[in-house]
């Protein structure tokens, strides 16, 4: 057995990331119903953060882990400080007829970008827009858009949304870089980049499909000194992709 081969079915045992194996079609539709019911389930003060994005919305600076808390990417820390997961990129749509519409679109424009739904991954999360929660895409149990398969370094990331807007339907999403530690027994995934994963997305979207790379757009939601979590290289921006 190779080394990818090997990773695979280690990782696949879901100790290191909390996964299990790829689900069924029925099992996919019932998770999704079970995703649609917990964005009413409540969420911590902390986690309940947004800025206001100029002729976007009130975006929350924050992927929301299922109880409630901050997402703080598997429960690793740096320099004894757990991660926060940051938003950061936006994508909004202005061409999409309806939300289901928004929804196609945005799945078809992160396939032709390389970035497909993989299992593998935690799930689960949800994202807040306009002062309302709203559930992950892909809406598949241990899936989230990814570069590769969960045994190989990769970028990967969960979307959130839509919301309806005056600037058209808006989604908002967590994307980051993870690498593959053989040093450790089993092999795990380890962080890598906030930032890496963000700029690749948003430079594959641009052309590939029906969004382009727009606007910067300052999200506050970097650490700071004296801050009792970190966000890794995070720097407190989110990339705005448009459609239309």
């Amino acid at each position: 057995m190779n080394r990818t081969a090997t990773i695979a079915a280690i990782l696949s045992t879901a100790v290191a990331l909390g996964t299990t194996a790829c689900t069924t079609t029925t099992e996919d539709s019932s998770y999704a119903a079970s995703l649609t019911a917990a964005v009413s389930a409540p969420i911590v003060e902390e986690a309940w953060t947004e800025t206001p994005v100029r002729d976007i919305g009130r975006i929350g600076q924050w992927m929301i882990a299922a109880d409630g808390k901050v997402a703080n990417w598997l429960g690793m820390t740096r320099d004894g400080k757990p991660f926060h997961e940051p938003i950061n990129v936006i994508f909004v749509d202005a061409g999409a007829r309806s939300g289901e519409d928004a929804k196609a679109r945005l799945v078809d424009a992160m396939t032709k970008a390389g970035y497909p739904e993989r299992t593998g991954h935690s799930a689960g999360y949800r994202g807040i827009i306009d002062g309302q929660l709203y559930s992950q895409l892909p809406e598949r149990k241990d899936h989230a858009f990814s570069t590769h398969p969960f045994p190989e370094d990769n970028n990967h990331g969960r979307i959130f949304g839509p919301a309806k807007t005056d600037a058209g339907w808006v989604f908002v999403g967590a994307l980051s870089r993870e690498d593959v530690d053989y040093k450790h027994a089993p092999p795990q995934h380890v962080y890598d980049s906030f930032n890496r994963a963000r700029d690749d997305l948003a430079a594959a979207l641009d052309g590939k499909g029906f969004y382009r790379r727009g606007e910067t757009v300052p999200m506050n939601n970097a650490d700071g000194p004296g801050a009792p979590f970190t966000t890794g290289d995070h720097d407190g921006n989110a990339v705005v992709v448009r459609a239309k």
